[in-house]
């Protein structure tokens, strides 16, 4: 025997007991989080669409061009001077071309031109805090307006990051709807610029 007092022992039993009940009850609930995580859809699309009041070709050289990114990026110098962006090396138009931005002096993503088919389409591979996006831009003329469809596609492979996408997607589409408005803003500018000159 062991020579323990039988009180002690099933004392000894009893914070054991509940040590595990603690554990199981504090580790369950993670993992039912995890596994419902990984049961989540792992592929991501945004859509978005909105109108510029300029030509397609004019429309076109601001997305296609790292100072035209430049001027339309949501991503540029915040007020507050935290967010800056700026182009990256490499060509300064056409596949190639890209634009990155910086968080308080760290980077924090970019967008590169991956596939341009002038004036039609441009396809950009965006990489956000180490997250792979397809973004596609597709251009349709109609009189002296520019329907812009934007279209990001994405692989998110951490199951508790797709818990995240469930929030996401109208955040981003709101941020792409933003982003065809600037490119509206700048491109009327410039298309008044050159009606002018």
């Amino acid at each position: 025997m062991s020579g323990r007092d039988p009180a002690e022992l099933a004392t000894d039993t009893s914070r054991r007991g509940r040590v595990v009940l603690y554990a199981v009850a504090l580790l369950l609930p993670i993992g039912l989080f995890i596994l419902f995580g990984a049961m989540l859809p792992s592929g991501v699309e945004i859509a978005a669409a909105g109108d510029v009041q300029a030509p397609r070709e004019l429309v076109y050289e601001l997305l296609e061009s790292r100072s035209g990114m430049a001027r339309w990026a949501l991503w540029a110098e915040d007020e507050g001077g935290g967010l800056a962006g700026g182009v990256l090396p490499g060509p300064e138009r056409g596949v190639g071309a890209a634009y990155g931005w910086e968080v308080d002096g760290e980077p924090w993503g970019s967008m590169t031109v991956a596939e341009s088919d002038p004036p039609i389409r441009i396809v950009y591979d965006v990489d956000y805090r180490g997250q792979a996006i397809r973004r596609t831009l597709t251009l349709k003329e109609v009189g002296s307006t520019t329907t812009i469809t934007w279209s990001d596609t994405m692989t998110i492979e951490r199951p508790m990051h797709r818990w995240m996408a469930i929030v996401m997607d109208e955040r981003a589409e709101q941020e792409a709807i933003a982003a065809i408005r600037a490119i509206d803003v700048v491109a009327r500018a410039l298309w008044l610029e050159r009606q002018e000159t």
